[in-house]
């Protein structure tokens, strides 16, 4: 039986979407520091000033316990196993040539690379990728967008009033379900057995947090997290 060349090797595809979307990322950044350079008023400004504080707090205090229940309400609902599966195959393939790898595992402490990618390219990169990016589309394509300016700024500064529109709960739903299961690709492939429940959930927090409070309270709110998790070793 012939295998399909993404079946084969499904960690060169992910590689290869990896880079793309990073790629794509970047762009975004840079169109939207041009963009909105001018046009952020000080207002929007100081909204996202406001929202990095409060994302970051509830990120270091809030979000993890939030992350931990919802993992542990799916686990025992479903019973199955939850949580982020790219980053425990990638500790395992770290281990895999230690002596004892099971112990390594137990024993892993995050290396300086683990904690730029985690503290500080993994927020930056995938709340523009999941959240920036699907605000932007949003905005552009929406008859009641609240913003008479670029959408940029709706993305750096946020948006009032505080109630949510059903076209953006629905995009935000669908971001973070995106979000979730990219926490899925492993170096063996998409793991199917792990559900990523947390991500999910967490990626939702993060779309209302960037909504309201612009970009940067979603960044402070995911690298707040991201520290605790690898400071309790998760």
């Amino acid at each position: 039986m012939k295998i399909h060349p993404f079946r084969q090797k499904p960690y060169q595809f992910a590689d290869v979407l990896t880079y793309t979307l990073n790629s794509a990322t970047i762009i975004f950044m840079l169109e939207a520091g041009v963009a909105a350079r001018d046009a952020i008023d000080r207002r929007s400004f100081l909204r996202s000033a406001v929202g990095a504080v409060v994302g970051a707090g509830l990120g270091l205090a809030v979000v993890p316990h939030f992350a931990e229940a919802v993992n542990n309400g799916v686990a025992d609902a479903t019973d199955h196993p939850t949580g982020n599966a790219s980053w425990e195959q990638m500790v395992k393939d770290s281990c895999a040539e230690e002596q004892y790898p099971e112990q390594c595992v137990a024993d892993y402490q995050p290396t300086f690379e683990d904690k730029v990618n985690a503290q500080v390219i993994a927020p930056v990169m995938e709340e523009v990728l999941f959240r920036g990016i699907p605000s932007f589309v949003l905005e552009c394509v929406s008859d009641d967008s609240r913003l008479d300016d670029d959408p940029f700024v709706t993305v750096l500064g946020g948006t009032e009033p505080f109630k949510f529109s059903r076209k953006e709960m629905v995009v935000g739903a669908i971001s973070s379900v995106l979000f979730g299961a990219v926490h899925n690709l492993t170096s063996k492939g998409f793991d199917t057995k792990t559900i990523p429940a947390s991500q999910t959930a967490d990626g939702f927090l993060y779309w209302c947090l960037m909504r309201r409070f612009g970009i940067a309270s979603s960044m402070a709110a995911h690298a707040g997290f991201n520290y605790r998790a690898l400071r309790s070793g998760k």
